[in-house]
């Protein structure tokens, strides 16, 4: 649509030139004016008409990013995430019984060079991972609750949700807690995970 009417605008700029350059020696200096003017809101429209489908383009591509304690980030987009292993999740939420296709959370940090924790010591038990979405939404999990040999929750990031791709209101990915009593830790639309070292 956007592209068909870039191309209608700009044969009308070049047919508004056109006209302007056969017919230059005949226009008095006023008529060449409009002409030229014509052309060039025929140009500047055309350029206009673009800027909504390239809009469209930059918007329709997200990405999750990945912060590490040392600061450096990463970022995973969907072709990467569904590249990773994938595992059925049965969770319940608010009294339904859900079926998720994820990726384990462990698996998202590898992907990116974020080892995750296992048996932790020292200074490394008192880090936390903050789950962000773009509407301000944070949730924290202490680094300790994902080492196996400690806490050993599992955390999931879904994909889908009984085998389609998450609504609109809830992905394109969302956190998965399984096994916790309130999904306040299931963060919608998530699209960033850092790790931070508590001073």
């Amino acid at each position: 649509m956007h592209a068909l009417r870039f191309l209608r605008l700009q044969q009308q700029a070049s047919a508004v030139l056109s006209d302007t350059q056969r017919r230059a020696p005949r226009l008095s200096a006023a008529r060449l004016r409009r002409h030229v003017l014509a052309a060039t809101a025929a140009l500047l429209l055309s350029s206009l008409a673009i800027a909504p489908a390239q809009a469209q383009t930059q918007a329709a591509a997200p990405v999750l990013t990945v912060v590490a304690v040392d600061g450096s980030s990463r970022a995973l987009d969907a072709a990467a995430l569904r590249a990773l292993p994938r595992t059925r999740v049965a969770a319940q939420a608010h009294g339904r019984n859900l079926d998720f296709g994820a990726v384990d959370l462990r698996d998202v940090l590898r992907a990116v060079g974020v080892e995750p924790p296992d048996q932790l010591h020292g200074a490394e038990l008192a880090r936390v991972l903050v789950a962000s979405a773009p509407d301000g939404y944070r949730v924290a999990f202490a680094w300790a609750e994902l080492d196996p040999t400690l806490g050993g929750k599992r955390v999931y990031l879904a994909l889908e949700e009984n085998g389609v791709p998450l609504a609109a209101e809830a992905g394109p990915w969302r956190l998965v807690v399984p096994g916790e009593a309130r999904p306040t830790r299931w963060v919608r639309q998530v699209n960033r995970l850092a790790l931070h070292a508590l001073p």
